[in-house]
């Protein structure tokens, strides 16, 4: 048995740093200071090396913080053998966060061999040792090690962009749903000044009339703004987008968000076709937004002077909307069409009139929460988004 002195680790510095600026550190667990001496020389310059002459000293300087890059064990050591030694490291590291490499002279024990494999040691090297083998096998063990550390790290530094990421969304969506909730007030108040002001027909060529009738155009296109902002908001929720089902004629609402468009865009007809009756159930106000939003869609990025063509058609389970306009949506935009925040050009390249880039996300998101489909193709200068919607609620669990 050493003296007690010899507890205490020994630490020779040696060799030249790797790329992360430091030699690996080995800790060295030999009774023998002859064959330590040994093992030191066989390492090379390209080791920091700690020499522990007993289990306990060794054990004792892990439990309190330190760790090396590789652990070499002597087989057999007074006290605490190696193997003993590497049972108590694996309760708490295992065979990737400290490799083990075991000294041995037990070439002739297999079972010696597997009792310890059993207890977590990675490699053996033999007694005595030629310095090429203890470099080679060291080597993979460092790297192993190196490798292992660079994936915990990497994969921290993932989950902290991801809660960093998500905290900023929901600080974004926070601040959205409130700016668009304190804007509705004075917006309001703006549009019912513009009513209260506005002209009578005859005069709505004035200039006077000329300007409220831009002011009250203006406050609508603001308010759907606003709308879209929170219905983003409430979309990037857990439960996403809330719905309301009730019984609704589906040809009925596209009625209406037709003639809302004629009356809007007297110049762009809409060609409607579909069943006198569909009915189901689903939120006709969100409904006839998508509708309505597919329609504005694709009159502003249609072909100038060319109609519109809405059709409907359904089976007893499920019904297929579709909008159709002349034009090819702009190569490389098909990926993200529902993406938010997303504005096209149209065919000509024509910027289209103001608006948040919110118009298809939405229809995503309602035709999702109804637990339906929506698709846009683009082809022979035609552009088509199918919406499928069930009839009927799908059943709970």
């Amino acid at each position: 048995m050493a003296a007690a002195t010899d507890r205490q680790p020994s630490t020779d510095v040696v060799g030249h740093p790797d790329a992360a600026g430091a030699l690996p550190l080995v800790w060295l667990l030999e009774d023998s200071p002859l064959h330590a001496r040994v093992l030191r020389s066989a390492l090379g310059e390209g080791y920091r090396v700690e020499h522990f002459s007993d289990g306990a000293a060794l054990l004792e300087r892990l439990s309190a913080g330190g760790a090396p890059e590789v652990l070499v064990l002597d087989w057999e050591l007074p006290g605490l053998a190696g193997i003993e030694v590497c049972r108590f490291v694996r309760q708490s590291l295992d065979e990737l966060a400290l490799p083990i490499l075991m000294h041995t002279g037990a070439r002739n024990d297999p079972q010696g061999l597997l009792d310890a494999l059993a207890a977590g040691v990675n490699d053996f090297v033999p007694k005595p040792c030629e310095p090429a083998e203890i470099q080679a096998r060291l080597t993979t063990l460092v790297r192993v090690r190196r490798l292992h550390a660079r994936s915990q790290a990497a994969e921290r530094a993932h989950r902290e962009a991801l809660a960093a990421l998500a905290r900023e969304a929901v600080v974004r969506e926070r601040f959205i749903g409130i700016l668009g909730h304190d804007l509705r007030s004075p917006l309001a108040a703006i549009l019912t000044s513009a009513q209260v002001h506005r002209p009578a027909a005859a005069d709505a060529a004035s200039p006077v009339g000329r300007l409220v009738g831009v002011v009250e155009r203006s406050g609508r296109r603001m308010a759907r703004m606003i709308d879209d902002l929170l219905d983003l908001a409430r979309s990037r929720t857990e439960e996403g987008m809330p719905i309301v089902r009730a019984d609704t004629d589906l040809t009925a609402l596209c009625r209406r968000a037709v003639d809302e468009v004629a009356a809007s865009e007297p110049g762009r007809p809409v060609d409607f076709d579909a069943e006198p009756e569909v009915r189901g159930r689903w939120d006709a106000d969100r409904v006839e937004q998508v509708v309505g939003n597919l329609l504005s869609n694709a009159i502003a990025y249609g072909r100038p002077g060319t109609p519109v063509r809405l059709t409907l058609r359904g089976d007893p389970a499920w019904v297929t909307l579709e909008v159709r306009n002349d034009g090819e949506i702009v190569e490389g935009t098909l990926a993200g069409l529902f993406d938010p925040f997303r504005r096209g050009a149209e065919a000509e390249g024509r910027v289209t009139r103001g608006g948040l880039g919110l118009g298809l996300y939405i229809v995503h998101s309602i035709v999702v929460a109804h637990g339906g489909t929506v698709d846009g193709t683009s082809a022979d200068g035609v552009t088509t988004f199918r919406v499928t919607l069930p009839r009927f609620a799908p059943p709970e669990g």
